[in-house]
């Protein structure tokens, strides 16, 4: 058996197992928050559930200590966010929810709508085309 960095006899670099994942009881994290799941080494990584302060809660994939992959964001007020996330924000495909009922599903960048998506209102009133940086922008469709 090589020591770590030594040629082995088939001329490859032995190197030690990557790190695995492993579950672990619920955590006080610093900021006050409560995390529940996966962990890799010293990081949330895997599936976990993150509990806020102020109540709200983040359940889905983390990658190096970030929300990153696909979640679920429920804010303390009752709004939600569905969809995929890099980096702890909106990123990619996913969905919101506002408490009022105001629904949008679509393309996300760094927390915001920035592609094409679909937004509808409760009374009935809807948006269909591109959005950017938050904005109905360029070709859309509004119906009622």
């Amino acid at each position: 058996v090589g020591k770590r960095g030594e040629a082995c006899p088939s001329g490859s670099l032995f190197q030690h197992p990557a790190a695995t994942r492993e579950a672990r009881p619920e955590v006080l994290l610093p900021c006050g928050s409560r995390y529940h799941g996966e962990w890799l080494g010293r990081q949330r990584d895997g599936h976990g559930l993150q509990t806020f302060e102020n109540g709200s809660f983040y359940e889905g994939q983390w990658r190096r200590d970030s929300a990153d992959g696909v979640g679920r964001l429920v804010h303390a007020n009752g709004e939600v966010y569905d969809g995929h996330f890099r980096a702890n924000r909106a990123f990619g495909r996913g969905s919101y929810t506002e408490i009022n009922g105001c629904t949008y599903e679509g393309q996300w960048v760094e927390d915001i709508q920035h592609g094409h998506g679909v937004e509808m209102k409760p009374d009935g009133v809807c948006y269909e085309g591109q959005f950017r940086s938050g904005l109905k922008s360029g070709k859309g469709v509004f119906t009622w």
